[in-house]
């Protein structure tokens, strides 16, 4: 009870009690292991209540399985060293524990293999290192476990795309957090900036490997909730490479899409009887595109602005004014339309956009009211 009541410390000395008290018990699980109460599945998350009281139906869960969740609540805990000693134990559990016929038989009855059972407990492990690698800011390890799980064949088209984006986004950090490197290494000794660095170890050739990775991405798992934020990584990497047309049709390829990524979700849950529909999961998706739309978008175009490449900069603000209807979302944009059209010359386009911004307030009392707010 003490996960389900989120006291996280308590609930880690209860699971390693547990390990210590069967790990080495040859007789574990036991007779009436299935009427045990269990733990969330592999790929639950911390503090879901649901999958908690779900999880208690499971039966009594397998070493490596609390090793797993144990390690998930080390590294909530900020214990990163821990956790990733938790996840090494649980790939070495499912090598050398032996497991009598309990789990095998009772696999069997459900129509299941434990040996694929076990593999999943492996590779959850493995996932589970690398994105605790990543959350600590190890790249280089991050990147080398997820180039490891990549070869995977046995790996779930879910599985993979989650892969596949945690791939991509490890490169795209390691980029941003070289440059900075570099940055700071430059204000503090400017005369001992190395030219010789290897293209491997550049910024670039992370952008590159980002460009590659995810690449086509929404083709290949247009169901996943990852597929706007590719969009936003790859926009952003072809910038950082110069090459702005490739950037600009990133944003134009998040931004033609509906309200939220639609074609497959929207027909997936139409499909299904109106009882039946997740509406929870629309509305989640609806508020994620929009989200990266706006944060793709403003990015972009605020660089292009600054850096005085005006029509670029008009192009994306003038497409970003159907994401959102709100006046406190459309003024700041009609605005930055309008000084885009005075920096190319455009004087009776801006002044009819000014006037539009007028005739917004003058026609909503809410938009006064809104805007003041914000």
């Amino acid at each position: 009870m003490h996960e389900k009541n989120q006291a996280w410390v308590d609930a880690a000395k209860s699971y390693e009690r547990f390990i210590e008290e069967f790990a080495a018990d040859d007789d574990y699980p036991f007779e009436q292991h299935e009427d045990a109460p269990g733990i969330p599945h592999l790929h639950a998350k911390l503090g879901d209540v649901e999958e908690f009281l779900q999880g208690l139906k499971r039966g009594a869960p397998t070493i490596p399985e609390t090793h797993i969740r144990t390690g998930k609540i080390y590294r909530e805990l900020g214990a990163d060293r821990m956790a990733l000693n938790k996840f090494y134990d649980a790939i070495n559990a499912t090598l050398t524990l032996p497991y009598n016929a309990a789990f095998t038989d009772a696999d069997k009855r459900k129509g299941k293999s434990f040996e694929l059972r076990k593999d999943a407990e492996s590779n959850q492990a493995m996932f589970e290192i690398a994105e605790t690698f990543l959350v600590s800011e190890d790249y280089d390890n991050a990147i080398k476990f997820y180039d490891r799980l990549n070869r995977l064949e046995q790996l779930n088209d879910s599985d993979r795309s989650v892969v596949a984006y945690k791939r991509g986004l490890s490169h795209f950090r390691r980029a941003i957090d070289t440059i900075k490197k570099d940055e700071r290494q430059m204000r503090l000794n400017p005369d001992d900036i190395s030219t010789n660095k290897s293209f491997e170890k550049t910024p670039r050739a992370d952008f590159a490997r980002v460009k590659e990775i995810l690449g086509g991405y929404g083709t290949l798992y247009p169901t996943s909730p990852y597929v706007p934020e590719t969009h936003y990584l790859l926009a952003l990497s072809y910038e950082q490479l110069n090459q702005n047309e490739d950037s600009i049709a990133q944003l134009l390829s998040l931004l033609k899409e509906a309200t939220f990524n639609p074609k497959l979700i929207l027909a997936e849950e139409e499909s299904k009887n109106l009882r039946d529909r997740d509406l929870d999961r629309i509305s989640k998706m609806k508020t994620v595109w929009a989200f990266w739309k706006k944060k793709t978008g403003n990015y972009l175009a605020n660089k292009f602005f600054e850096s005085g490449e005006f029509f670029n900069a008009y192009r994306i603000y003038t497409a970003l004014l159907p994401v959102d209807e709100t006046p406190t979302w459309k003024v700041p944009l009609l605005y930055q339309v309008a000084l885009c059209e005075e920096k190319l010359g455009n004087f009776v386009q801006a002044t009819e956009t000014y006037i539009s911004i007028e005739e917004l307030f003058d026609n909503n009392d809410d938009a006064r009211t809104e805007l003041a707010k914000s």
